[in-house]
């Protein structure tokens, strides 16, 4: 193996700063990592950030952290059953350690702002002028500029978690700058925030300096190069998208996307918003392979999904069985013109697995995402952001909270807004706007 993997002082496994531990500190870095993760102020928050805006009102959504959770177990999973197939094959000993594919999953959604895709759209459009705002951007924001941890005395840098590369290579999973992607001609004149700016899959101009100089910096000319290249689009209205993830993103992206399409399906048929009619329309493959998943029961499927007994446990196990062969599918692959190992091998399902995934994740935004009950919340909520983000950039040195009124000193108005709104759980954000704009009655004893 090479030493770029050997050692905690140099190449993937290093920190910014000489490693420094406590005397009684015997954990191995990856789970350092992880520990920082789980115990900063953003992970926290995620349990108020809802998952699918809208379903709320039930006792069985999700909110961004229980989906955090389960992108990392199931992250785990995939890292464990590579590791179980794997044996003596050249990817093997590459492989992320299960505590390190837990942090870079645990740090995934953190920069995820309140009301999901919404907020992100909301502050992409206020930003739209000042570097742009986007979600998994933010995430590696917050892990290596926001997030108080590691402070040196009379120096500049700011270090946050101080996370090993290869978990902030992991948390990079789009390896291209705002600038480089973003459309060159803005969306239509309208002056509400809505779809046309949704952001481009980036990292943010502001972490340049942090992905060039820090993460790439033990890459070949050639890898870095690569790595960033672009499919080019044909026009100024989608310059292009990243081609390229490392073989950590790529563990993370497919646990996630398992697990927003399987348990958002269990959510929607859990809530009467998808029947056996909408999964059936998916197609006779699709069931097919579903069927095989759940074949040890003796129940039929739609019985264990849809029926009476699903409400004592089969729903639930016939759900398991479906993420248990997703995992059991998936490859590893090489994508050639690499020399590093991190970028030249990624995870895919195979041709089964991903159809009926895919035909799932067609699922749900055509059951739920499109929705008019949805879709008014959704816009409640842009315009919520956008309000809010007006407000404070009118007047910051007062309506700003203290921690953030400090970073005015030596950082752009609109980004400290950006990140103070960005940071906001769904019911602060609700109810800093109604203080601000409400009609009630209100009182300065009123906390926050």
């Amino acid at each position: 193996m090479s030493d770029l993997f050997k050692t905690e002082e140099f190449g993937w496994n290093a920190r910014r700063l000489p490693q420094e531990r406590a005397p009684n500190d015997h954990r191995p870095f990856q789970e350092r990592d992880r520990s920082r993760i789980i115990h900063c102020a953003a992970f926290r928050r995620l349990q108020a950030k809802t998952q699918v805006l809208g379903i709320g009102e039930s006792d069985f959504h999700r909110t961004r952290l229980t989906h955090t959770m389960e992108v990392a177990q199931i992250g785990r999973g995939i890292v464990l059953e590579l590791i179980a197939v794997g044996a003596k094959k050249m990817y093997w000993q590459f492989l992320p350690d299960a505590a390190q594919i837990e942090a870079i999953c645990f740090a995934h959604d953190l920069g995820h702002p309140p009301f999901g895709h919404s907020g992100e759209i909301a502050l992409n459009y206020a930003m739209q002028v000042s570097g742009g705002f986007e979600g998994n951007g933010q995430s590696l924001r917050i892990v290596s500029r926001m997030e108080p941890h590691t402070v040196v005395e009379n120096s500049n840098e700011v270090f946050a978690l101080h996370l090993t590369r290869r978990t902030l290579l992991g948390i990079l999973k789009y390896p291209a700058p705002y600038s480089r992607v973003n459309r060159k001609v803005p969306p239509g004149s309208s002056h509400f925030p809505t779809k046309d700016w949704k952001p481009p899959k980036c990292y943010l101009d502001s972490e340049n300096d942090i992905v060039h100089d820090w993460i790439f910096d033990v890459l070949s000319p050639s890898d870095r190069e690569r790595f960033q290249a672009l499919k080019e689009e044909p026009t100024d209205h989608k310059p292009g998208r990243t081609l390229h993830k490392s073989f950590d993103s790529s563990i993370l992206e497919l646990a996630d996307d398992i697990a927003y399409g399987i348990h958002d399906l269990e959510d929607g048929i859990s809530l009467k918003l998808i029947s056996w009619n909408d999964f059936e329309e998916m197609g006779k493959d699709i069931l097919k392979w579903a069927e095989k998943c759940d074949q040890k029961y003796n129940k039929d499927l739609r019985s264990r999904l849809f029926g009476l007994e699903a409400r004592s446990g089969s729903r639930k196990l016939t759900i398991g069985s479906f993420i248990r062969q997703l995992i059991a599918s998936i490859q590893v692959y090489e994508e050639a013109g690499f020399d590093s190992p991190l970028l030249k091998y990624r995870v895919k399902l195979n041709d089964g697995a991903k159809q009926f995934l895919d035909a799932v994740q067609d699922l749900i935004p055509k059951c739920i995402i499109r929705s008019q009950e949805v879709q008014t919340l959704e816009f409640r909520g842009r315009q919520i952001i956008a309000s809010i983000f007006d407000a404070l950039v009118s007047d910051p040195a007062y309506l700003l909270g203290e921690s953030s009124r400090k970073r005015l000193e030596d950082q752009p108005v609109s980004r400290v807004v950006c990140d103070y709104v960005a940071g906001m759980t769904d019911v602060f954000a609700t109810r800093f706007h109604e203080r601000l704009f409400g009609t009630r009655q209100a009182s300065v004893f009123e906390r926050l």
